[in-house]
């Protein structure tokens, strides 16, 4: 069935290595609270052909997360390149919200997505930065906190029936009261990741009515990998299920 949201969350790098816990477990788990249903696609499961694979099986809204990128591209697990400015199917976001933090994509990849269908969406016209303080416990870090909360005001707001619009603007505010609380280094890069976080798409764009939450279960996640078995031998697996509360 269609989910409302799927989570983008590689996990192979310090900066996605921060973000990853506070994907798969902060966001993913208030937006069911919020009565959507999410699909995270963690890890290995980040790479374009399962991606797109996952978007098509899952009919996600919204698309969110984090990776890195450029002007003209989007990456995920280990920088494999999930969209590239002419060079996906359409089909893949159209109507669709897409706002992945990642750096640059607002200048080149989110036109190019508005131009082919695009529901709404988000994107840097410069490198997104933060700061964190705690890497050994990154959902315990109030430094990186300011930031990760900041960015998930506006999934949060659109959870909550807002307009992408209205959402954006929820997410600006969020940040620079954010800023209010941070010293001067770091208020200067939430206003500046605030200011250049660009909105593209249709104001008006909604996620529509969400499915109930259902409590027995977490927001469902998908991971590929390999099993060892000695020391030469490893075996591709992949894994499908929840996150138990």
């Amino acid at each position: 069935m269609p989910y409302d949201a799927m989570i983008l969350a590689p996990n192979f790098e310090p900066a996605t290595a921060l973000w990853y816990p506070w994907l798969t477990q902060e966001l993913s788990a208030k937006l069911q609270q919020k009565g959507l249903d999410v699909v995270v696609l963690a890890g290995s499961a980040v790479v374009r052909d399962n991606v797109w694979s996952q978007i098509q099986s899952f009919q996600p809204r919204l698309i969110l997360g984090v990776g890195h990128g450029n002007e003209d591209v989007y990456t995920g697990q280990n920088y494999d390149i999930i969209f590239q400015k002419c060079s996906y199917d359409p089909a893949l976001i159209a109507s669709r919200n897409f706002a992945p933090v990642s750096c640059l994509v607002g200048i080149n990849l989110l036109p190019d997505m508005q131009t082919k269908g695009l529901g709404a969406g988000l994107g840097e016209d410069v490198d997104y930065a933060f700061w964190y303080s705690n890497p050994s416990d990154p959902l315990h870090d109030p430094i990186l906190a300011l930031f990760t909360q900041s960015e998930f005001s506006y999934s949060y707001a659109l959870a909550e029936g807002k307009t992408h619009d209205q959402s954006h603007q929820v997410m600006y505010d969020a940040y620079y009261a954010a800023a209010r609380q941070a010293q001067p280094h770091i208020a200067d890069t939430l206003k500046t990741d605030a200011n250049h976080r660009i909105a593209f798409g249709n104001p008006d764009w909604t996620i529509g009515e969400g499915q109930p939450p259902q409590p027995p279960s977490g927001p469902k996640i998908v991971m590929d990998g390999y099993l060892a078995i000695g020391p030469k031998l490893k075996l591709p697996i992949h894994l499908e299920g929840t996150i138990e509360e």
